[in-house]
Formats: C-alpha cells, sequence, structure tokens
C-alpha cells in the first residue's frame, strides 16, 4: 500500500518541476527507510534468547527450535545481520548433535557469509572447525582438512592461540589419514610448541599422542613407545582419566599390531589396574575383556577366565552397553574352548538377554532421534520459505529501482508526460491487484502450512504417548507382553504415517485406526476398562471425510484421565448415529469426570496443556478457514450432579 501511494504522490506532481518531484521523492525514502530503522527489539535480546535455545537444546527441542527460527526471523526482518549468522550457527549446531551433517554444513556455510561480509574474524574459526567436524564425521578427509586449515589461518592472524592448538592437532590426525605423516608430523609439532607456550596441558597430551602415531606409521618403534609413555605420564600429572586411557590403549594397540601380545598383556593390565582404582567402570570392563583375549591369545585359558571373574563384579555398576556385552561374549568363548560348555551356555544365556535389550533400546533412540529430526526439518522448512520470500522480495526491489530510473529519465521528456501518466496508472493498477492476489495465496499457503505442521505435531506426541506404553512393559520385564504390544503398535504406525500426510480420509479408515489405538491401550489397562465401538445400520461411512487422527485424542484423555484412575473397571463407547444432514460420533466414557482428573494431577500435569486437545481445536479452526467444512465438538459431563464421567460428542458434516 506505501509503495501503491508512493507512485501516485509521483504522477500527481508530474506536472509541476522535475526537480521538485525528484526532491520529494528523495525525502519520502529517506523517511520511510528511517521508520524502517526503528527497532522493535534489540539485537542483544535476540542474541541472548538465542544462546538460550542452544542450551536447552537437548532438553526442550521445541522450545529452542521456535526461539531460534522466531530470532531468526526478527534478524532478518529488522537487519541484525550478526544476530542472524549466530541463528545460522545455532542451527548448524542441532543439526551436527542430530547427525544431519550435510544440512549442518548448509547452515555454518550461511553464518559463515555473513561473518566474511561483516568482517567478524573472531567467529569464524570455530565456523570452519564445525565445518571440518561434519566432513570428517562423512569420511571426507580432504575437505575437512581444507576447512581446519581455513580456521587455522584466520586463529592465528587474530592471536586465537586455544583455538589454533585444537584446529593444528585436528589437521594433524587428518593428514594420518591421507597417510602424509610428514606434514602431519609438521601440524603435531607447531601444536606442541603452542601448547607449551600456552600451557594447555591436555593439548600437550594430545600433540605428543599424535607424534607418537606419526612414528608408529613410520615404523619407528623406539620413537613410537617414547612419544607415548611421555603422553601418559604427562595425562597422569594432569589427573586426565580420559587421556591417560587414550595413552594407554594406544601403547597397547601398537604392541599388538607388532605382533607384541606379552607387552600388550602388560600394558592391558596396568591400564585395568588404572580404571578399577579410578572407578571407571566401562573402562575397566574393556580393560579386562581385552585382557581375556590376550590371554587366549597366548593359550591361557585359566588366566582369561580368572580375570574376567575378578571383573565381573564391574557389570553391576555398568548400564547395557556393547563394553558389556562384549564382555559376557568374551567369557563364554572362554569358557566353551575350556570344555566347561554348562558355564558357557549360562554366560551365553545372560549375552543373548543383553542382545535383545540392547535392539530394543537402540530401536527406541532412533524413533526419537527421528522425531527430533522431523522437527528440525520442519523448522528448515520454514525458515527456506522465508529466504526464497527474501530473495523474490530483494529482486522486487531491483526491479523497482531500475523503474524509478528509467522514469526519471521520462520527466525530462515533457511531450510524453501524459503517457507516463496513463502507463503509471496502469502499471499501479496491475501491481494493486497482484499484491492483493499474492496477500491472498500466501495467506492460503501459510493456513495450509500451519496445517501441516499441527497434523506433524500430531505424529511425535501420539508416538511418544504410544511408546510409553512400551516403556511400562519394559519396566516391569514384561518382555513378551512388550513384544506383542510392539507388533500391534507397528501396525497401528503403518496406518497413521499412511494418512498422516492427508487433508482428510473416510470416516471409516479413522474408525479402523481408532480401533487398533483401542486394542493396545486396552491391552495395556484392560483391567481399568473396556470398550464398545457401535455404528448405526445405514450409515455410509465413506461418505463422510474427517481429519485423520482427530478422534484419538478425545479417546486417550478418557483411558488416561478418566478410566485410568477409577477404583472399578469403567467402560468406554464410541457410537455413530445417523442424523438428517449430520453424523454424530459419540465417545463417552464413565471414569472419573474432569474436575476429578484435576484434582489427582500432578503439579506438572496442571501446568502442561493437552497438546492433543490444543491441537484439535487449532486443527478444526484452520480447516473451517481454508476448506469451509464445518465439524462440531462439545464436550459435557455424563452426569452433571456427580461430575463423573465425560460425553464427547462430534457433528461431521458432508
Amino acid at each position: 500500500m506505501q509503495l501503491i501511494l508512493k507512485y501516485i504522490l509521483m504522477f500527481c506532481l508530474l506536472c509541476s518541476s522535475t526537480d521538485v518531484v525528484a526532491q520529494k521523492v528523495k525525502n519520502n525514502d529517506k523517511f520511510s527507510s528511517s521508520k524502517n530503522r526503528q527497532p522493535a527489539v534489540s539485537p542483544e535480546s535476540i542474541a541472548a534468547e538465542l544462546n538460550y535455545a542452544r542450551r536447552i537444546f537437548n532438553d526442550s527441542i521445541n522450545q529452542a527450535l521456535t526461539l531460534v527460527e522466531s530470532n531468526l526471523f526478527l534478524a532478518i526482518k529488522l537487519e541484525y545481520k550478526k544476530e542472524e549468522a549466530l541463528a545460522y550457527d545455532i542451527l548448524g549446531t542441532f543439526n551436527r548433535d542430530l547427525e544431519n551433517y550435510k544440512l549442518a554444513i548448509t547452515n555454518f556455510s550461511k553464518a559463515e557469509a555473513i561473518y566474511l561480509k561483516l568482517k567478524a574474524q573472531s567467529k569464524l574459526p570455530m565456523i570452519y572447525e564445525n565445518i571440518g567436524d561434519c566432513q570428517m564425521a562423512m569420511q571426507k578427509t580432504s575437505a575437512a582438512i581444507i576447512a581446519w586449515k581455513k580456521g587455522e589461518k584466520i586463529a592465528k592472524n587474530i592471536n586465537a592461540n586455544k583455538t589454533r592448538v585444537k584446529l593444528l592437532i585436528k589437521i594433524g590426525n587428518g593428514l594420518l589419514k591421507t597417510e602424509d605423516f610428514q606434514k602431519a608430523k609438521s601440524y603435531f609439532d607447531d601444536a606442541l610448541t603452542l601448547a607449551t607456550k600456552l600451557d594447555n596441558q591436555s593439548a600437550i597430551v594430545e600433540a605428543t599422542l599424535g607424534l607418537g602415531k606419526v612414528e608408529e606409521l613410520k615404523g619407528k618403534e623406539n620413537n613410537a613407545v617414547s612419544y607415548y609413555n611421555s603422553a601418559r605420564t604427562k595425562a597422569e600429572d594432569i589427573n586426565s582419566d580420559e587421556l591417560t586411557n587414550v595413552s594407554l590403549n594406544s601403547l597397547s594397540d601398537y604392541y599388538d599390531n607388532n605382533a607384541n601380545v606379552e607387552q600388550g598383556i602388560e600394558v592391558k593390565q596396568q591400564a585395568y589396574s588404572f580404571n578399577t582404582e579410578r572407578g571407571n567402570v566401562k573402562s575397566a570392563l574393556k580393560n579386562s575383556t581385552d585382557l581375556a583375549n590376550g590371554y587366549v591369545e597366548l593359550g591361557q585359558d585359566k588366566e582369561a577366565i580368572d580375570i574376567l571373574n575378578e571383573s565381573a563384579f564391574l557389570l553391576d555398576e555398568e548400564d547395557n552397553s556393547i563394553v558389556k556385552q562384549n564382555f559376557y561374549k568374551t567369557l563364554s568363548d572362554v569358557y566353551e574352548k575350556s570344555g566347561n560348555t554348562r558355564k558357557a551356555n549360562e554366560v551365553k544365556l545372560a549375552y543373548n538377554t543383553l542382545i535383545d535389550s540392547f535392539i530394543t533400546l537402540e530401536h527406541q533412540k532412533k524413533e526419537l532421534i527421528l522425531a527430533k529430526n522431523d522437527l528440525v526439518s520442519s523448522t528448515q522448512n520454514r525458515i527456506l520459505l522465508l529466504e526464497k520470500d527474501r530473495e523474490i522480495n530483494e529482486k522486487t526491489i531491483q526491479l523497482l529501482q531500475q523503474d524509478q530510473t528509467i522514469r526519471n529519465e521520462a520527466l525530462k521528456q515533457q511531450k510524453i508526460i501524459t503517457y507516463f501518466l496513463i502507463s503509471g496508472l496502469i502499471i499501479i493498477a496491475v501491481m494493486a491487484f497482484f499484491i492483493y492476489r499474492n496477500s491472498k495465496q500466501k495467506q492460503m499457503s501459510n493456513q495450509l502450512l500451519t496445517l501441516k505442521s499441527l497434523r506433524n505435531q500430531m505424529n511425535p506426541h501420539f508416538i511418544f504417548n504410544s511408546l510409553n506404553s512400551v516403556n511400562g512393559f519394559i519396566a516391569q520385564k514384561d518382555e513378551r507382553s512388550a513384544n506383542k504390544y510392539l507388533a500391534e503398535f507397528s501396525k497401528l504406525m503403518r496406518e497413521v504415517l499412511e494418512y498422516s500426510q492427508k487433508d482428510f480420509i473416510p470416516l471409516e479408515r479413522e474408525l479402523e485406526i481408532l480401533k487398533l489405538y483401542l486394542n493396545l491401550e486396552h491391552f495395556r489397562f484392560k483391567e481399568h476398562f473396556d470398550y464398545s465401538i457401535d455404528i448405526e445400520k445405514g450409515i455410509d461411512l465413506d461418505r463422510y471425510q474427517i481429519p485423520p487422527m482427530l478422534l484419538q485424542p478425545f479417546i486417550e484423555n478418557a483411558i488416561w484421565h478418566g478410566l485410568r484412575y477409577k477404583t472399578e473397571k469403567g467402560k468406554l463407547e464410541v457410537k455413530i448415529i445417523g442424523r438428517q444432514d449430520h453424523v454424530e460420533i459419540k465417545i463417552v466414557d464413565d471414569g472419573i469426570g474432569r474436575e476429578q482428573s484435576k484434582l489427582v494431577k500432578t503439579t506438572n500435569q496442571k501446568k502442561m496443556k493437552s497438546t492433543g486437545i490444543k491441537n484439535v481445536k487449532n486443527r478444526l479452526e484452520i480447516i473451517k478457514n481454508v476448506f469451509q467444512k464445518e465439524l462440531k465438538i462439545t464436550i459435557n459431563d455424563l452426569d452433571p450432579k456427580t461430575k463423573t464421567g465425560t460425553e464427547v460428542k462430534v457433528e461431521l458434516y458432508v
């Protein structure tokens, strides 16, 4: 609208002098620019919220992503370039932590481009370090080295020596992978010199280990052992268990690689004693397993069994892990090799149990990571749309500037003023039309994106709640029930995922999904309630279309907040009733009621709103606006006097 008024003002003044018009347009531009520079929020507040999002990402991913997205939008709108780069940097960190390395590099590169324009040299070494780490994670060693070298060069120029030491060591390790031992040694030497100057003890140990690896790969035994022992001594002096273990493992691996089993066993025994004394359970278990394998290689089966039995007390302190599994596997193999089949079978049974449990836990971790990735991808998509919109706006501004230049030239030609006036008015009318149309289309697109986002939010919410049920069986060590539940859950998830991207599905399909879900919940809480689904005869269910997963949150609330707390067994009924111009869906439970449910909720539950119900309300509002399809939902107490039971009524129109 401001643009249209600007053109009208310009054309109305055409009959005046050219100089006056130019001066007024110039003044108007200054005024508009001044208005746009008035900040709604300060750069410092945006930076503070972005850094807060970085801190809470692991615990509150939804809140962190919302903070980054909203503050990135503000930074772009208010042209706070430094804060915009910070937002991309943090997004890159999120994607790196979720192992989305390509997307992480894209975000880090956007931050890099902005920092280069701002000449913010102090920010670049960390950006290049992160890019190099992502490249190395994708096995792109050469690309990683290039990125780290860029960061090291800048760090050197600005005297960021602590960061430079880290990068020198990373470059050295990268060059080891490319077998460029001479260059690797040069970088480790530089790192050691600088770390010594800074009195950075940890970096001294890491650089010394790197030099030891160079000597090992070059076949210089005495030099390699000397470096590894020196690194170990220094690590012990600074009380670093991690670096001490790295030093011991490097020395042990060296002897193993050179077929010096006896000296390797001696180092492993030292590592085992060190970690046992320090209470490093995982490392001690690994050491004992490695020791046992060394004894087996020497044919000393008894010594292998003795060291494993000696360290068996550590198993109770270690969670299910690869190290614990390897311990059981090695013990089973040694017993079998020694002829003690009974003991071997007992240990093998424990090993198989660990493997089954580990697979289940890994599956749950993958599901959680996938859900997090979906949230990050959704945020990235919205940011991409913003960037595209900004690109279009910049091109539009360039076109308008070119158009303005042409018009200024045309003002000198008084004979064609009338033609320009007519042309200008036509352009204004056309632009007004397109601006109006684009505004309507953008409004529609935004609502559809919001609807998709809400629909996508239902899936993680539903998955998390369902996985809680699986977790309950696992906690009770009811493996058979957990397996059966997971089989039914996977069948349900196939149905949910098949229809989750659709705006509407037939009512019959929605009811089938509800049946699967009710079977799962009844499987767990069968002592709390029974359920039934009654469909009035003669109703053509395929005639009615309903948003997918619309009814599930009400079923969930009925079970988890109504029936679950009831002392006697409850009843849940789903009724489909035909009306004159619509179908009525009733979800009725005789649970404790909404009022009583509020009283039994925990303090944390009282603070949280029902994600599912809130999501449903938001979806219905958008569906009404976009598709002009009306769905009415009313929620009442089943018994108004006692405030017990709940009845949810959904009126679904064709």
